[in-house]
């Protein structure tokens, strides 16, 4: 998700209620079986001059982080 014109306090915002929303909501796999997903989410701040190619490393290697720590967290 590219947030333009926002800061990181309301870009965490905007992370925690996808990851909230997520884990909230029951899965239906079958009539009988329900489950939950959760979300890791990288989130990187970068200013008006970068490139798309600079975005995407800085939010993947934000994701990665994630995923490294641990389920169901945002890292920056």
């Amino acid at each position: 998700v590219l947030l333009p014109e926002t800061t990181e306090a309301e870009a965490l915002v905007v992370a925690e209620r996808i990851r909230l929303g997520v884990r909230d909501r029951p899965l239906q796999l079958t009539a009988e079986t329900c489950s939950t997903m959760t979300v890791s989410l990288g989130l990187a701040v970068v200013p008006h001059a970068a490139d798309l190619t600079a975005v995407i490393a800085l939010t993947q290697s934000s994701l990665q982080r994630s995923k490294r720590a641990g389920k169901d967290r945002i890292t920056i």
